[in-house]
């Protein structure tokens, strides 16, 4: 994942991801760390990412999910990775769930 920082300098970051449909699914859990990752407040400044999986690299928009989806595809994440819901009760912050669509 290429990342843009507040320098404008690249930064890559290897991310565990997963699918909705079409689109990519990352979840900003940070380990069950009490603040969101910094990869996260980078896609909050900059959405435009390139995206790299094992088999392709495509540019794509980065969009944090709106409440009603970020719950929907975090219980689905939880049922492959019941790690995430470990976190999430141990935490007073909401973790968020970003969700990747390709661009051109």
């Amino acid at each position: 994942m290429l990342f843009r920082s507040r320098t404008g300098n690249a930064r890559t970051k290897l991310l565990v991801y997963f699918r909705d449909g079409d689109r990519y699914v990352l979840i900003a859990s940070n380990f069950g760390r009490p603040g969101n990752p910094l990869w996260f407040n980078n896609i909050r400044h900059e959405p435009r990412v390139t995206f790299e999986t094992a088999t392709e690299k495509f540019e794509a928009q980065a969009e944090i999910a709106d409440p009603v989806t970020r719950d929907r595809v975090f219980a689905a994440v939880s049922e492959q990775q019941p790690g995430f819901l470990e976190y999430q009760r141990g935490l007073a912050r909401t973790i968020p769930v970003v969700l990747l669509a390709r661009t051109g």
